[in-house]
């Protein structure tokens, strides 16, 4: 069973692909018309079978959506199988300024209205998680915690993020971006996916990703790992062979 049904209108298919193209970027898996449905087929099934088969449907939500009769069908399919929220089965995702009314009001959804490519993307990837919490703990609020910070005395103790055997040690600077092979690729993914959380939370305390880009625990270890890769080789990103290079510091300290 797949992970996602994207049920969209015509009119927001750049919407629904691009959230499909974050999705599968991500390593989930999409069942999306713009790309399954194929000539030949028999489309009520096609769309049976994508609601039947998906653990979860995104709704893309705008005018639309809302004013279209077939879309109806597929959000309220999902609807049914939840109708109090408790599993998230249906995850509204608002592309453009509306309102939802009747059975979509009271749902909450993930907004990506005049956002940047970059927090749209966190966006859509930050529904899918169980909690919100940052990677980082939030700013002070009050007043005059600046100063106080300044002359604070470091903390003594050993760093739950940054073990000391690593503090120790300096972090070699990344050196200039060099593409890896397929096999450097592969051997890294592995790597990753056998990382204990705490050297997973090392690496990323490292790297130093954009607050908010990977998903904090308890979230699934593969989800922290795909979107650490996806940032890594994105623009902006450390680039693959220095979250290598990195990563074998943490794995194998001197």
């Amino acid at each position: 069973m797949k992970n996602f049904f994207i049920s969209y209108n015509g009119a927001d298919k750049v919407w629904a692909e691009w959230i499909a193209w974050i999705l599968e970027e991500a390593d989930y898996s999409v069942v999306i018309q713009a790309w399954d449905f194929r000539p030949g087929g028999n489309f009520v099934l096609e769309m049976h079978k994508a609601a039947a088969g998906t653990e979860k449907t995104i709704a893309v939500l705008s005018e639309n959506y809302l004013n279209a009769e077939y879309t109806h069908s597929e959000w309220a399919t999902a609807f049914t199988q939840d109708p109090q929220g408790q599993k998230r089965i249906l995850i509204p995702i608002r592309v453009g300024e509306c309102k939802p009314t009747g059975l979509l009001k009271p749902l909450i959804y993930a907004d990506l209205v005049n956002l940047s490519e970059h927090e749209a993307q966190n966006a859509v990837l930050g529904a899918l998680s169980e909690r919100a919490k940052p990677d980082s703990k939030p700013q002070f609020p009050g007043g005059g915690e600046k100063s106080q910070q300044e002359s604070k005395p470091l903390f003594p103790g050993s760093c739950e993020l940054v073990p000391q055997a690593h503090m120790e040690k300096p972090v070699t600077a990344p050196k200039p971006k060099r593409s890896l092979s397929p096999a450097e690729r592969m051997n890294l993914k592995r790597k990753l996916d056998g990382l204990p959380p705490q050297q997973l939370d090392t690496l990323i305390f490292t790297l130093e990703p954009p607050d908010g880009l990977i998903p904090p625990m308890p979230a699934p270890h593969g989800d922290r790992v795909s979107a650490l890769l996806n940032w890594a080789k994105g623009t902006g990103g450390c680039g693959l062979s220095s979250l290598q290079e990195i990563l074998e510091e943490i794995i194998n300290p001197q």
